[in-house]
């Protein structure tokens, strides 16, 4: 057993390492994040709207809630120089 255990070693020892000695180069292309570039979107919200009216003359108090939609949309554009970045934005509410 010992002599088979031998004779494996020497025959995996006596093979060329031809990994090692592979030269292929490798070309790493690392893809940039910019800003620049054109943008548009919309935006929604709603608010609770809270009214306490006291008429003066009558003496009475009346207390409004209202539900109140708000939809808008923006647009831009945005140039970049280096680490700066330019732009011009919009909005219509």
């Amino acid at each position: 057993m010992r002599i088979v255990f031998l004779a494996s070693a020497f025959a995996l020892a006596a093979l060329p390492a031809t990994a090692a000695d592979l030269t292929v180069k490798e070309t790493v292309i690392i893809a940039q994040a910019g800003w620049a570039g054109a943008y548009a979107g919309v935006w929604g919200a709603a608010s609770l709207q809270h009214f306490d009216i006291y008429e003066l003359n009558i003496g009475d108090s009346v207390t409004e809630y209202h539900w109140v939609p708000t939809l808008g949309a923006f647009a831009g554009y945005n140039w970049q120089s280096n680490n700066i970045v330019y732009g011009i934005e919009g909005e219509l509410g």
